[in-house]
Parts: structure tokens; sequence; C-alpha cells
């Protein structure tokens, strides 16, 4: 919490001290880098550049924008839309809110003349703003893979003999999350309503990038196809072959590096991905052997680290 240094390097000394002190054997230290869990989220990092390289993640964003975009709670709805359709394969929130997402509230608040800091703000801009974060924070809790710390959850609650697999968090966060999608925009348009219902220049801007975008490319084609590859698997492939996760989330991978898609130095640049493979591992460690030396202790644990 005082964060005196960065998380990574915080957790180097804690992997470094387990081994030094003698608690852990250095094997014992490392195991979490070998954990099945870490590596399909790390993964899911890697995939999720896909989307962001091809543009195939913007033009998902305009589809939604063109189809809902005439009235300002269309907007919303589609901008949150946008968001939901890519959380099972960006498990960075902030990359989904952030580089995809803002990117057109933004644009569509300028178009309608709304600036955050000279009083215009709510002719439209902190309504999708408002709206757009809500969607992020319930579309960040429906996926395994929507969420950095949605597996560590997973795991340590597999630490207690709870099996929570892709879609069995899926379908249990499917009703409340899609309940949730649905009303909070509504709430917010009543309790927090912009001054411009009509948008007919957003549905009209979306169709221009559209345009501009031309056709689906080869690329973007091939990302799609592993996409619906990925959902179809990481929901029924333990069923139907007993294929783990982690093994569809390589999988897919290996064919977005075989395809082009994804060059290796795409993975090397992907500073997220490693950065969480760091610290993730050390805390599953960490949280593992925690359990075996005092399990009442775990609990405590567990609450905290699930609700951070």
């Amino acid at each position: 919490m005082a964060k005196p240094e960065n998380v990574g390097s915080i957790n180097d000394l804690g992997v470094a001290a387990t081994a030094f002190t003698g608690i852990l054997t250095i094997n014992q230290a490392l195991s979490g880098f070998g954990n099945s869990t870490i590596w399909l989220i790390v993964v899911a990092f890697f995939i999720s550049r896909g989307f962001i390289k091809t543009g195939l993640g913007s033009r998902i964003a305009y589809l939604f924008m063109a189809a809902l975009g005439r009235r300002t709670l269309g907007l919303g709805y589609g901008l949150i839309a946008t968001d939901l359709v890519l959380a099972p394969a960006i498990p960075s929130n902030t990359a989904r809110a952030g580089g995809i997402v803002f990117l057109l509230v933004r644009a569509s608040a300028k178009a309608f003349g709304s600036e955050p800091d000279d009083g215009t703000a709510h002719k439209i801009g902190a309504f999708l703003v408002q709206a757009t974060f809500q969607g992020n924070v319930i579309t960040s809790a429906m996926f395994l893979t929507a969420m950095a710390a949605n597996p560590l959850a997973a795991k340590l609650a597999g630490q207690m003999q709870i099996n929570v697999s892709w879609g069995r968090w899926a379908l249990a966060a499917m009703v409340p999350g899609i309940a949730s999608l649905v009303l909070i925009p509504l709430i917010l348009y009543k309790l927090y309503p912009p001054e411009i219902k009509e948008t007919h220049g957003a549905s009209e801007l979306a169709k221009q990038k559209l345009t501009e975008m031309g056709k689906m490319r080869s690329e973007e084609w091939t990302m799609l196809a592993v996409f619906f590859l990925l959902l179809f698997l990481w929901v029924f492939g333990d069923q139907l072959a007993q294929i783990d996760s982690a093994t569809t989330a390589l999988s897919g991978l290996g064919v977005l590096l075989v395809t082009g898609v994804l060059t290796w130095k795409d993975i090397l640049e992907e500073e997220g991905a490693w950065d969480t493979l760091v610290w993730f591992a050390a805390l599953v460690m960490m949280a593992s052997f925690l359990n075996e030396l005092d399990p009442g202790r775990h609990q405590c644990y567990l609450a905290l680290a699930t609700s951070s």
C-alpha cells in the first residue's frame, strides 16, 4: 500500500526472501511461474493485442455506434456493448476502457461540443463517461479473463476445493451481469441526465469511420475466427475433450503467430502481460504455501486478495 517500489520489484524481493531465508526451496519459490491459471491471463493479454493491432476492436465499436448511436442512451448502450464483446479476450479493463472505449467517448463528446473544463460537460460527455465507467466495472466481473484479478480469485478458491472454470464463471455472472448492464445506463440517464438526447451525428460519424476502414482484411477475419474458437473451447472444451483453458489460450496465440496476425516482437512489447506474470506468480505462490503453513490465516488472506 505504501508502494516504495513498483509491484514487480516488491514481488521479486518477496520471492528471493522466501528462498534466501530457507522458508521455501528455490523450486517452491518459483512454483508460481508454472501455474496454468497465471498463463491463461498472461496469454489473454497477448491475444488482446491482436484486437488493437488489427483494428477489429475499433471496428466492433463503430458497428455498435452506427446501430445504436442515434440517441444518447443508445450511444451509451453501444459503447458498453463494445466493452462486453471485448471483455472475454482483453483481460485489462484499462486497455478496454482507455485504449478503445474512451477514445470513442472522447470523439463523440467533442463532436457535440461537450468538453470537461468549459462548463459543457453535461451536454453529453459526463453521461457517457459515467455510463462506460460503470459498464467497464461490470464487464470486468463477468468473465474469468476480463480482468487480471479474476484468475487469482479462482486460483484461491481452487485451494478450498471450489473449482471455477471459465464456463462456470461466465454462467454464474451472466444473469446479474446482463441485468446490471441493462439497468445502470437507464438509472444514470435519470439521475445524471445529458442535455443532448438525440445524437444522429454519432451514428453518422461511426458510419464514416467504417467507410474509411473499408472491408475487413484477412488479419481481422483471422482474429475474429480465433476469438470465436477461444470462446467455444473456453466454454465447452473441458466437457468435450478435457481441454484446459490455458491450453486453449496458448493454441489461439499459436494460430495468431503462425498466421502473422501477431509477431514475436508484439509479444515482447506487451509489457503489461510480463509485469502481470511476475507479480501474479509471486502472489499465487505465497498464497499457496501460506495455506499449507496456516489454513486459518489463509482465509483472511483470501478475503483481502479477492476484495482488492
